[in-house]
Parts: structure tokens; sequence; C-alpha cells
């Protein structure tokens, strides 16, 4: 987790402490240091090449979008309907939409929310956790609000709380969100 740390502006010391259940001052850095490590794998596979997928569009199977509508973007299919299933995602190729094949540990980064008989929230991260029997299983990683993944554009114009922490996609970084005295930041993580 050093990794994480060394190259991490200086941080306010307030910034690190918070009152505990029993009133306690808590030193936060062991917090942060775990939630990451939570995420870690998840945010290594989905942009560091280990496939992970990027979902920008949802579907019902009984009416999937036209082909071309969404080129070169994966879509997954929220309710069964023709020949297209719950949970499995698609390629859309211009031509088809082509069933891309996932197995147990696959991430998918949702963009927008998933709404049908599958529900998924809106930038975040899901494990496929098991294939067989249908419908196919998807989990959300990272708990509670988890890691939100969004682009530069939208973390700028984000409201966030005080320690959330978004990746941002076009500049593939881990950002915190750290209100200062003086005013409120987007430290790189």
């Amino acid at each position: 987790m050093s990794k994480y740390f060394k190259d991490a502006r200086p941080l306010k010391p307030h910034l690190l402490r918070a009152g505990g259940t029993l009133g306690e001052v808590r030193d936060l850095r062991k917090d942060i240091a775990e939630a990451l490590d939570v995420v870690e794998a998840d945010i290594t596979s989905i942009v560091g090449g280990g496939g992970g997928i990027l979902i920008d569009f949802s579907f019902d199977g009984a009416s999937p979008p036209i082909p071309g509508g969404n080129l070169n973007r994966h879509g997954i299919c929220h309710t069964t309907g023709g020949t297209y299933l719950e949970g499995v995602i698609y390629l859309d190729n211009g031509t088809a939409l082509t069933e891309v094949p996932a197995s147990v540990g696959q991430l998918i980064a949702t963009t927008t929310p998933v709404a049908g008989d599958l529900i998924m929230e809106a930038n975040s991260i899901y494990a496929l956790t098991y294939t067989t029997p249908q419908p196919i299983l998807w989990v959300k990683k990272g708990g509670g609000a988890g890691i939100v993944v969004v682009t530069t554009a939208q973390r700028l114009a984000l409201s966030a709380v005080d320690g959330q922490v978004v990746y941002d996609t076009d500049d593939r970084k881990l950002y915190v969100w750290q209100f200062d005295i003086d005013w409120p930041v987007w430290a790189e993580v």
C-alpha cells in the first residue's frame, strides 16, 4: 500500500483524524490504506489490461438496441428476452451485438445505471461470481459508496463528501476528496 502514499501530497494532520464511536480520536491512515487494499486488485484489473470491461449501455433482451448505435461499446442485458440473456455482456460491433465471453472473477465498471431484472448502480465496479445457473450473478465491489468511476469533467463537477475516493478514467488515477481549512481539493492518492 505504500506505493499509493509515497507520491501523495502532504496531508493536513487534522484530515487524518476522526472521532470514534466512543469519542476517541482515531487515525484514519490505516482505514484509508485498508480501503485502498480492498479495491486495488479491481482497479488494476479494469485499467491495467487485466480483462476489465467498461459497460456503457444496458438493454432489455426483448428490445435490444440497433447495432451501430453504441459502436465499439460494451453493454449488458438487464432482462432476458429473444436471444439475449440477463447479465451477459455484449459488444456493439456495428453490425450485431455479439456476446462477450466472461468467467468468474470478470470485472466490469458501469458508466450508467442498469435497471430491469438486473440492477446496477452507475459508476460502480462489479465482479462476476457465477455463470450458471442463469441468471448470471454480478456483485458490487468496494462496499459502501465504493470507488466511483468518473471522467475528469465528472470528477471536477462532483459534489463529494470528505474521504470519497474516485477513479478518473481520463488520467487513470485515484483521487480522494479532502476538505481542507481553506478549500476542498481532490488529492491524488
